[in-house]
This record gives structure tokens, C-alpha cells and sequence, in this order.
């Protein structure tokens, strides 16, 4: 039975021009595979005896049977299939982390050398042994001879490459235990910056840009940007534990602050990750909130309307786009901003009312609208007290260090292209769910289509539209068209519910004539719906959101052809 080093060699003898050397590994290698040795010295061209007397050879010494291999570091990356983007991604960040703390583990110019080395070498047993890989590295590397390295530099890049993972216990480790402690205090400090290195590139992305070191006392920061940065920094930080060991600071995470104007207007293609479409999405609504924010803090409606929907749609993006993100982080941004919902949407709701009503009413009195306006600086008094409380200020912190650090699912991580039917599907699923209850002598069945369909479908069509384009916005167009017809509805809807309860203890003419005019209203919305409704009904929906999906690979001439004809 070949152990998965032995094979690794004996297949890389096996491919050498020396023949002698070449026929003892395939025999091996056939006889592992079942061949008998009739078989094999057929199929060699040998002497059963031959082979009989090789393996027995080889069962006695195994692979010292074998002349040791000799190869520079490039030939053993080659050899081993090694993944160089990701071995240089470490190697960069161990030599930029091994300049950084230089004055607190003080190794040479040599170290520095082997510390690049072993960051190089480090997946070197990945193909070999995939689930025991640091092991598997660290023999492969003692089964041969580094050229340019002494024995016990090899021993000690062997040491680092079986301590890149999982929990480091240098005593058990016998290769460690023959070096002088000089020896090991220096394998221990590369094994260390290693570690720490293999983390920053978690992801596999190469990505993940490593900004700054700051030493302060018994502190190292790391400061990391990029799409995987959380990820990457925080696999990084639990993999300091050797360095703590050996050394004693302790190794944090800080995030610079993120570019949000950069990051609302990101571009979309079909290879960016699924997850840069909320990101973009989020940067975009926390850009609106600061810009409407003086506007609503100083009780203007249209200010007070635009933070409400900034929070609406990012509660929405959060939502949408949750498979690809922690579970845990985003349930209290999600809970944040529905509180800001909550806090403004009284507010926005009477604005509407009396901004209609007053519409109607012209230069008459009418006593209900004072009612009205009343109940409006009541709760105008409490959304302005929320937008000076602390909570905002936490939210706005909040949305910032989402963005600063998304915390993305790493292997739940897929493109634009492959994510998009997925994250669509489940609004026109709801929507198909809300039009199947819809029933004109239940008004709250449109109130709930406008809501939990229509809105959400708009939603994400918006959030994709830098992808999508023109045939997008076309959509949008047909969608915010429903919307309307139905936000209309509601509003007469609200209105009439407001005057029946003002009727109910008032003997008011202006009431009853308005409660009239807003029954009339309701009922030439609901004629005028149809039509609004049909090029956004589900079945054809999901027409237009399946040519859409189609442009993702077939590129902007397709783009232009899927823009349906405009009614």
C-alpha cells in the first residue's frame, strides 16, 4: 500500500527519460493498481523476475530504492501542480508582514528568503493529500533535496509547511525537535508570518489588499481592503494564535473607511460577484440618506421621503441578497433599518393625506384637515426626535461598516451571471402569490400586491439595472407605472378610513363630500389598473425578467433586442 507521498514520486520517476529508474516506478505503480507480475513484465518488456525482485526491493526500502530527486523551487511548484496565484498572493503578504515586524521577531536577509519560500511551498502537498496537505507537504519535501538550500533549511521550510495549518504543536512534531532553538525560534516566526499570510487570501480571490501593519505596545493591526477583506482579515487574525504564542502581541482587524460615492457607482458586469450588485445597491441608498438627511431633519416632506426610501431599500437589498452574506450580521442592520422605516413612515403617510386633501379643499376650512395637519406635527415631532437620537448616528455606522467589511459567505459566492434568476426569482414568486389573491371587493389584497409584489420587483430590477441597461429601464418604467396606480389606490383607501373614523363623531358636509370624491377615486383606479397592470402581470413578468437574464450572456446586442415594444 503506496502512501500518498510515495505515489507522488514514483509518478514523477515515472515520467523521467532515465529508464532503469523509470520501469522500477511503473512497476510499482502497476503492481499498486492490482497488475500481476506476469502483467507487468509484459507490458514492460521485462523478466517476471525482474519485477518480483523489484518490489521486493522496494517493500524492504521503499523510496530510498530510488535515486533522491533534486529540483529547484519552481520545478517542485511545477511538479506539484501548485495553484501560483494564490502562493504568490502569500508569499507577497508574508514578505510584506515579515518587513513590518521586523524589530520584534529580528531575522536576516536569509530568513526573509526562506520565510518567501515557505509561503511559496506551502500548498505543496495539496494535490497530494488533499485533507492531510501539511503533512503531505512536509514529506514530499523531506523525500528530496532542495537545490540552493542547506539540509537544515529544508528541515525548517518542511516544519513550516506542516505548521500552516491547523493547531501548532511544535513539540510533537519530530522533524522540529532536531533543530537548535536558534533553529526553531526562526521556523516559528516564519511559520507564524505564514499562517497569518495563507489567511489573507482565505478567499482564494486574491483580492484582498493588505494596507497597513501598525504596532502599538502589544497590539498588531492588520488594515486590509477589498471585496473579501472581512473574510480574508478575519481567517487571518485567528490564524496569528503561533504568533501570539511565540511572541506575545495580539493581532486585530481595522477597516479604513469605504469610498461610498466609489462604490455606488461601481460598474456591473456578468463576472462581477453577486454580491458587489448589494453592495452597490447599499453605498447608492446611504449616499441618498445623507443627502436628504439636512432636508428631513428640518421637516421638509420631500427630505423626510427620501431617507424613509433610502432605508426601505436597503432593508430590500439586505434582504434580496441574504443567502450571500452571514446570517448573523445582517439581522440587526435589517432590524435598524426597518426602525427607521417605522419612525418615518407616520410622518410621510400624513403628508400624503394632506397634501391630496388640501389638493381637494382649495381655500376652504375644512376641520378634519386641521385634524390632520395636527396629527402630522405629532408625528413630525417624533420622527424629528428620532433623527437627532442616537439611533441614526448607529445605523449610519452601521451601513458604513457593512461596507467597509461586507461579511460575505465565501463559498456561497457566485458571479452576476450565474446569481441573478436566482435572486429575482423569489420577488416574481411572491408577486405571482399576490396577483393569484387579488379580489375587487378586498381593496387589501392590491394594498398587499403593492407592497410585498410590486415594490420588491421593482427593487431589484433597479438594483441590476447597471447591468441589465436600456432594456431595464423600460422595464422600470412599466412597473413604477403599477406601483403608481396602486400607491394611488391606497391612498384613497387610507384617506377613506381616516374620514369614516372622523365621521363616525362628526356631523361634517366638507367630510362627506370628500369621502365621496375619494370613493370615486377608488373606483377609477381600480378600472384604469388593468391596463396599468398587464405588462407587469407574472406571466408576463417573467418574460421580460427571463430576456433580461438572457443579456447577461449574450451580450448588448442582445440588450437592445430584448427591449419590449413601448404600448
Amino acid at each position: 500500500m503506496l502512501t500518498p507521498v510515495e505515489s507522488f514520486w514514483l509518478g514523477w520517476h515515472a515520467r523521467r527519460n532515465s529508464k532503469p529508474v523509470n520501469r522500477q516506478a511503473q512497476t510499482v505503480l502497476l503492481a499498486e493498481v492490482g497488475q500481476s507480475a506476469s502483467a507487468i513484465a509484459a507490458h514492460l518488456k521485462l523478466s517476471e523476475a525482474t519485477i518480483k525482485r523489484t518490489l521486493a526491493r522496494f517493500e524492504a526500502e521503499r523510496l530510498k530504492l530510488f535515486p533522491t530527486p533534486a529540483l529547484f523551487v519552481e520545478e517542485v511548484l511545477t511538479a506539484a501542480n501548485v495553484d501560483m496565484a494564490h502562493a504568490r498572493q502569500v508569499a507577497d503578504h508574508a514578505l510584506a508582514l515579515f518587513d513590518a515586524t521586523r524589530n520584534l521577531h529580528n531575522l536576516g536577509s536569509r530568513q526573509r528568503a526562506l520565510t518567501e519560500t515557505a509561503a511559496l511551498l506551502h500548498n505543496v502537498g495539496l494535490e497530494v493529500d488533499e485533507p492531510n496537505h501539511h503533512t503531505a507537504g512536509r514529506d514530499l519535501l523531506q523525500a528530496m533535496r532542495l537545490i540552493h538550500h542547506t539540509e537544515t533549511e529544508q528541515a525548517m521550510l518542511a516544519c513550516s509547511i506542516r505548521f500552516h495549518r491547523k493547531r501548532v504543536r511544535p513539540e510533537k512534531e519530530p522533524l522540529f525537535t532536531t533543530l537548535s532553538p536558534k533553529q526553531q525560534r526562526q521556523t516559528l516566526a516564519i511559520s507564524a508570518l505564514v499562517r497569518i499570510a495563507d489567511g489573507l487570501d482565505y478567499s482564494q480571490s486574491q483580492t484582498t489588499r493588505l494596507e497597513a501593519v501598525e504596532i502599538s505596545g502589544e497590539t498588531i493591526a492588520l488594515r486590509v481592503s477589498g471585496p473579501y477583506a472581512e473574510l480574508d482579515g478575519e481567517r487571518a487574525i485567528e490564524k496569528s494564535d503561533l504568533w501570539t504564542a511565540t511572541f506575545g502581541q495580539n493581532w486585530v482587524l481595522t477597516r479604513p473607511p469605504p469610498d461610498v460615492s466609489a462604490l455606488a457607482q461601481q460598474p456591473l458586469t456578468p463576472e462581477s460577484p453577486i454580491t458587489a450588485v448589494a453592495l452597490r445597491a447599499l453605498a447608492d441608498q446611504l449616499s441618498r440618506w445623507q443627502a436628504a438627511e439636512p432636508d428631513a431633519r428640518a421637516g421638509i416632506p420631500l427630505g423626510i421621503k427620501n431617507v424613509r426610501a433610502a432605508a426601505r431599500r436597503a432593508r430590500a437589498a439586505l434582504e434580496l441578497f441574504a443567502p450571500y452574506f452571514k446570517k448573523k450580521a445582517l439581522k440587526p442592520l435589517r432590524r435598524q433599518l426597518k426602525q427607521a422605516e417605522d419612525a418615518l413612515g407616520p410622518t410621510r403617510d400624513w403628508d400624503v393625506l394632506i397634501e391630496a386633501a388640501q389638493e381637494a379643499a382649495g381655500e376652504e376650512r375644512w376641520a378634519f384637515l386641521e385634524e390632520w395637519r395636527a396629527e402630522r406635527e405629532a408625528a413630525h415631532a417624533q420622527a424629528a426626535a428620532w433623527l437627532e437620537s442616537a439611533q441614526v448616528e448607529a445605523l449610519r455606522a452601521a451601513l458604513t461598516d457593512f461596507l467597509a467589511a461586507p461579511p460575505i459567505r465565501a463559498k456561497r459566492q457566485v458571479t452576476l451571471a450565474a446569481g441573478a434568476e436566482a435572486v429575482m426569482a423569489e420577488p416574481l414568486k411572491v408577486l405571482r402569490a399576490q396577483a393569484a389573491a387579488l379580489d375587487p371587493h378586498d381593496l387589501e389584497t392590491y394594498h398587499a400586491l403593492r407592497r410585498r409584489g410590486i415594490k420588491r420587483c421593482r427593487f431589484v430590477v433597479e438594483f441590476f439595472e447597471p447591468a441589465f441597461g436600456e432594456p431595464a429601464q423600460a422595464l422600470l418604467k412599466d412597473i413604477i407605472k403599477a406601483q403608481d396606480r396602486l400607491g394611488y389606490l391606497n391612498d384613497r383607501c387610507v384617506a377613506l378610513e381616516k374620514l369614516n373614523t372622523w365621521l363616525a363623531v362628526h356631523n361634517d358636509d366638507a367630510a362627506q363630500r370628500y369621502r365621496q370624491l375619494c370613493e370615486a377615486e377608488v373606483q377609477k383606479h381600480l378600472r384604469k389598473f388593468p391596463k396599468d397592470w398587464e405588462p407587469v402581470a407574472p406571466k408576463r413578468l417573467a418574460k421580460r425578467f427571463a430576456a433580461l437574464l438572457d443579456t447577461l450572456s449574450a451580450g448588448p446586442e442582445a440588450a437592445t433586442e430584448a427591449a419590449p415594444p413601448q404600448a
